[in-house]
């Protein structure tokens, strides 16, 4: 018997969309803001909650 199980992505992970945040509304802090080149600065808050694996959702990865 295999131990592979069949299921849809969405069984295992949770996908979320990205957030637009301008350098001009970064605020000083210590989480790393991604944009398609790498990271582009960094904010006081974050957006989603860890663990995650971030994607470019424009542009090129």
């Amino acid at each position: 018997m295999s131990e592979w199980k069949e299921c849809t992505l969405g069984d295992v992970i949770v996908l979320q969309r990205g957030h637009d945040l301008p350098k001009s509304q970064m605020k000083a802090g210590n989480i790393p803001v991604a944009g398609s080149k790498g990271i582009i600065g960094f904010h006081d808050k974050a957006t989603t909650k860890a663990p995650g694996i971030t994607i470019g959702r424009s542009g090129n990865i």
